[in-house]
């Protein structure tokens, strides 16, 4: 999956295009391109922060439900 620098690399290059362009819906699609690419880069770098967090996090469901290898074995008969 592309992380935020490769966003961000598509971005610059897209507004180094835009300031080469000459035809102007040219420049104004290179210009959305390098913002929506921005917003994309910065989505990747709350996304890898949010996955950073959440993996530090430790939950123990061991209190709720028991240990996880206790099995409750129901006989018939």
């Amino acid at each position: 999956m592309p992380n935020a620098d490769y966003f961000r690399e598509l971005a610059r290059q897209c507004r180094t295009l835009e300031r080469a362009a000459i035809v102007p819906t040219v420049k104004e699609q290179l210009r959305v391109w390098s913002v929506e690419l921005a917003d994309r880069a910065d989505e990747a770098e709350r996304a890898t922060r949010r996955a950073r967090k959440n993996r530090h996090i430790a939950v123990d469901h061991r209190g709720f439900l028991g240990p996880p290898w206790q099995v409750r074995v129901i006989r018939r008969g």
